[in-house]
């Protein structure tokens, strides 16, 4: 109710109750702040995102990082010049979570303070790409910020970035012919593009699944293509293009979990041969079990640098369990690992669980309706 009610009043009992001895009420009073330009609230959120790192508080900051993405700090005020401490010291953290969370928080930070921290950044994370460190997701990250903020697509090249920003800096319009924008080609899974390396694909394994896909927009798609067919054939696609020093697995949800190693491994060619004929023995059948299927690609062990820091979901309809599941399950797990969710409604009729799982984790949605 009090997130209703704009002014000092609320806003003051709002934070308080960021303090209150319950994590209910200290979620619920966070994301009520969200979006309040006071500087008391951005050095309040600041403060819980800093509590969370250090492991003094339990609270999901997520979705309070879209508070400042949609709301900044005065120019020159100290609240801005906090967020730009707390962004610079963890640009380059040994954890990647922590140097994503920075990168989140960061959009409303002076491009002139901010610009030279995101390239030396994509320096630290190439070389610990490098030595096999776990560190695509921040790159992509970090490419993003940088295009975003420019309106040019330069990858994650530094050189070519630092020609840039000594372009902004000289008022110069245009760069160098030399550094002409290129890019390089991203992987694709239905229109979506993870940045990662470290990823675990949960597909539908339903009986629905073997219905006919009948999307006239699909390049591999035949008269006899199958929903399943389609996203299996895109799954392996997707796996070939991330190339082969990225870590996957695979796991069919239906009425059962079938998981195609337990662990991730290294998508090279024999790998990506045998996963073909382990989908082969894996027809469609059985109910919609999302919840499991997502859970269990979440509670995967290994090692800090072989697990997952991306999921990719695909369903193609109502799930077993519906969506009441989805907030309280990741608001338990997600804080630390901060696993990205991204999934694709493939025809059929969402029930709300695969929006729900994207919302709670900043990933991206896509539905691809049938056409017939």
């Amino acid at each position: 109710l009090l997130g209703g009610i704009e002014g000092e009043s609320s806003t003051l009992a709002l934070l308080n109750a960021t303090k209150d001895s319950s994590r209910d009420v200290r979620d619920c009073a966070a994301a009520a702040l969200i979006g309040r330009d006071s500087p008391a609230v951005h050095s309040e959120l600041l403060r819980i995102f800093v509590a969370v790192e250090a492991g003094e508080l339990e609270m999901t900051t997520i979705p309070l990082e879209r508070h400042f993405q949609t709301v900044s700090p005065a120019e020159g005020s100290a609240a801005e010049e906090r967020l730009y401490d707390y962004v610079r010291e963890r640009l380059t953290a040994n954890e990647w979570q922590t140097a994503s969370r920075a990168i989140s928080v960061c959009k409303g930070l002076n491009d002139h303070h901010l610009a030279p921290l995101l390239i030396e950044a994509m320096s630290t994370w190439l070389s610990r790409k490098s030595a096999g460190l776990q560190a695509a997701r921040v790159l992509g990250e970090l490419e993003r910020e940088l295009t975003n903020r420019s309106g040019l697509k330069l990858g994650q090249k530094p050189a070519r970035w630092r020609t840039w920003w000594r372009s902004v800096k000289t008022d110069q319009a245009q760069l160098p012919s030399d550094s002409a924008s290129k890019t390089r080609t991203r992987a694709s899974f239905f229109g979506l593009k993870p940045n990662t390396d470290r990823v675990i694909f949960v597909l539908d394994g339903s009986g629905s699944m073997d219905s006919v896909f009948a999307n006239t927009d699909s390049k591999s798609a035949t008269q006899r293509s199958t929903r399943f067919t389609e996203a299996t054939a895109q799954l392996v696609s997707c796996l070939e293009e991330l190339g082969e020093e990225t870590r996957f697995d695979v796991i069919i949800f239906n009425s059962k979990i079938r998981r195609f190693r337990g662990e991730l491994v290294l998508a090279k060619e024999n790998t990506l041969k045998a996963l073909k004929a382990w989908i082969q023995r894996k027809p469609p059948g059985g109910g919609t079990n999302l919840r499991d299927g997502v859970m269990n690609a979440i509670n995967r062990p290994g090692n800090a640098d072989h697990k997952a820091d991306t999921i990719i979901v695909l369903c193609d309809g109502e799930t077993l369990q519906g969506p009441g599941w989805v907030a309280p399950f990741i608001r338990s797990f997600n804080e630390k690992v901060r696993i990205s969710c991204s999934a694709v409604q493939l025809g059929g009729q969402s029930d709300g669980a695969l929006e729900a799982i994207c919302e709670h984790t900043n990933g991206d949605y896509i539905e691809i309706r049938d056409r017939r």
